[in-house]
């Protein structure tokens, strides 16, 4: 993704920022663009990546400070004497997101479709509906803001009967001059959205990234005009890469959101069937579970050492804490997240497999340099353990959050280091999956302070940062005895 015109400031955190933002590591990617911002306050660039990472920000953890900072972000890229019509055009429909997502937060919960439809029926529809509109109407080769804005048309429209709908006015006279103008409007927005999106299609100089948005945009057009779902499945299926499945994960959610309010839920149901049945994707987990603790190192500063002797207790404890966290939820629902560090990590890994439990191995490094600094040179239990669990990829998936051996040259003044920038990475990853449930297992000992802001300690200060995470504290000392 990219928002605005390069810039060469900050110097070389842009480049970063772009990185981490495309890696979903937005804490990351949010240091980076502030410190672009240090040097230009108003630079278009860095408060439109701002904008959008604030909102994601606040998806995860419900914090308004955050929202309002995303909301301040994008004000301050609009009134910049410099900002293009692309980078209008931007702004505005990130103003539409933020509303979308401020919107459905109110209702998503709900347990009925009727609490939901009542619910969702306010103002704030409105204005979601009407800043999407006027992100389009800015410029009519924006492809994406014109199939949102015909999706919360087509949402404002299916909600009209709800009884709440009219005090979203001021007046019923309001209202119903409002309903002919938006059964007009619809009638437009599926004209020149689909002649928007063909455009762009045909356009010899779109990239292959432009294209493909494109024909996402495409499927989720038929989904709102089509009721044969063979056809939009099909539209879906072809627009779907199997390395891009990001991209269907953004999908999915508007096919829930509109099967949630009860707008063509059977359309949606089927067509997100067989869109996985074909890409063969796992069950969205219910819960994460991520892991932090217990290290193969040397006796420091009050951090434990798991020696073999403990193993079996480690295991015993790990086994009774995921035992507890699982109760009698189905395993497929259920993921595991931890990095692939000497004892903690792999015994959890392994823990997991021993429970039926897949689990993601998530390393901040390439996995052959990873290997070759994780572990002692004398260390081969540990290290053929982890190459054993690694190369077991239907069990446990292996992520790696960098390309080389080094951290990127715009971290290397930033006082981080691989494993800090790895366990934050976890939990972000696991906030991104929008699983009902992300809880950490942190096992460590009392006072432990590790050699650098990669400790356990600063790990669950980070998990209870945010709202959205438990924290399941174990003090090792008292079961290492």
């Amino acid at each position: 993704m990219k928002f605005g015109n390069e810039i060469s400031a900050g110097p070389a955190f842009a480049p970063g920022g772009r990185a981490q933002f495309n890696l979903n590591d937005f804490e990351g990617s949010r240091n980076s663009w502030e410190e672009v911002r240090k040097y230009y306050p108003a630079d278009i660039e860095s408060n439109l990546y701002l904008a959008s990472i604030y909102e994601r920000l606040f998806r995860y953890s419900s914090r308004q400070e955050l929202f309002e900072q995303s909301r301040q972000a994008i004000e301050t890229a609009l009134k910049n004497p410099a900002s293009t019509m692309d980078n209008r055009t931007e702004a505005l429909t990130l103003s539409g997101r933020n509303h979308k997502t401020h919107w459905r937060l109110q209702f998503e919960l709900l347990e009925s479709t009727e609490e939901r439809r009542k619910s969702a029926a306010n103002r704030e529809l409105k204005e979601t509906y009407e800043a999407y509109r006027a992100a389009y109407f800015q410029d009519l080769n924006h492809f994406y803001s014109g199939i949102a804005a015909l999706q919360m048309a087509t949402i404002f429209q299916a909600l009209e009967q709800e009884n709440g709908w009219k005090a979203i006015f001021d007046n019923d006279d309001e209202a119903q001059i409002y309903s002919i103008q938006l059964k007009r409007e619809v009638v437009t927005l599926r004209a020149l959205a689909l002649a928007s999106i063909e455009a762009r299609l045909n356009s010899p100089k779109a990239s292959p990234e432009e294209k493909a948005d494109a024909r996402i945009a495409k499927a989720n057009y038929l989904f709102l005009t089509d009721e044969n779902q063979d056809r939009v499945a099909n539209a879906f299926k072809n627009a779907i890469s199997a390395d891009n499945l990001y991209a269907w994960e953004s999908a999915r959610s508007q096919l829930l959101l509109f099967s949630g309010l009860g707008i063509h839920t059977e359309l949606a149901k089927g067509v997100i069937d067989s869109v996985e049945e074909k890409f063969q994707l796992p069950e969205k987990p219910h819960h994460i579970i991520i892991f932090a603790g217990l290290r193969m190192e040397k006796q420091e500063e009050g951090i434990p050492v798991l020696t073999p002797k403990a193993e079996e207790k480690v295991k015993k404890k790990l086994e009774e804490a995921l035992q507890e966290l699982v109760g009698d939820k189905k395993l497929p629902t259920l993921l595991g997240m931890s990095s692939g560090a000497p004892a903690g990590d792999i015994l959890f890994h392994e823990t997991c497999a021993k429970l039926g439990i897949n689990s993601e191995i998530c390393i901040p490094l390439p996995r052959d340099a990873y290997v070759n600094q994780a572990f002692d040179a004398n260390d081969n239990n540990w290290r053929n353990r982890f190459l054993e669990l690694s190369a077991n990829s239907q069990k446990h998936r292996i992520l790696e959050l960098n390309d080389r051996g080094e951290l990127p040259d715009w971290l290397w003044d930033s006082g981080t280091c691989h494993w800090e920038r790895g366990r934050k990475w976890i939990i972000q990853r696991a906030l991104a999956k929008d699983a009902p449930n992300v809880t950490l297992l942190a096992f460590m000992g009392e006072g432990e302070k590790g050699p650098c802001p990669a400790s356990i300690s600063q790990v669950v200060d980070f998990a209870r940062a945010n709202d959205k995470v438990m924290v399941n504290l174990y003090n090792v000392n008292e079961f290492l005895k």
